[in-house]
């Protein structure tokens, strides 16, 4: 006897974007996906069916998450895209934070005032590291993203790289007189 098999269902792949403060804390979203269906009556008519995603703190960029095919819906994947932020940038378990300076904050130091995604600021001071150099970095620890498969003993959380850029005075304007024409 030959069994007739269904024809496997399409799967279907969506994205689904994160911020990095929900990346850092960890949330749940809630996805509404609309399917046609047209079973019986041969009429197509559009089933609805929300997917709830728990997404850890820690998670990276392309993490998918997987749903059979259940009730008329296809199988379907999720794929954790990470939202732009607007000046911290994630490398793995690291934030970036590019920190523009005068010559005078290099040559003098600056006090910095950097949001992170936990809700904190982290102030800190270079005063103790005049002159600067662009291209230079800082390097805290403990200030960056969760670790989600942290090793026996090692950190719970990524590193903070905050790398400096001397802004000449020339660049400056430039900077200051594009600014002052967006304004208006």
């Amino acid at each position: 006897a030959t069994s007739t098999a269904a024809p496997s269902a399409k799967e279907y792949t969506r994205p689904f974007y994160c911020s990095l403060e929900d990346l850092c804390a960890g949330c749940t979203k809630k996805l509404k996906v609309t399917h046609p269906s047209g079973r019986e009556t041969g009429e197509q008519v559009m089933m609805e069916r929300i997917y709830e995603i728990r997404v850890l703190p820690g998670m990276q960029a392309r993490t998918k998450f997987k749903f059979k095919a259940q009730q008329g819906f296809p199988p379907i994947s999720f794929v954790l895209k990470e939202k732009g932020h607007s000046f911290l940038k994630r490398r793995n378990e690291d934030l970036i934070f590019d920190c523009h300076i005068s010559p005078r904050q290099a040559d003098r130091g600056a006090k910095l005032s950097i949001p992170l995604p936990t809700g904190e600021t982290y102030k800190v001071s270079t005063e103790h590291r005049v002159p600067m150099n662009s291209g230079e970095t800082m390097r805290i620890s403990g200030k960056g993203m969760p670790i989600r498969r942290k090793k026996e003993g090692g950190p719970s959380r990524g590193d903070l790289i905050i790398r400096f850029h001397v802004i000449e005075e020339q660049q400056q304007e430039g900077r200051d007189n594009r600014s002052s024409q967006k304004k208006r």
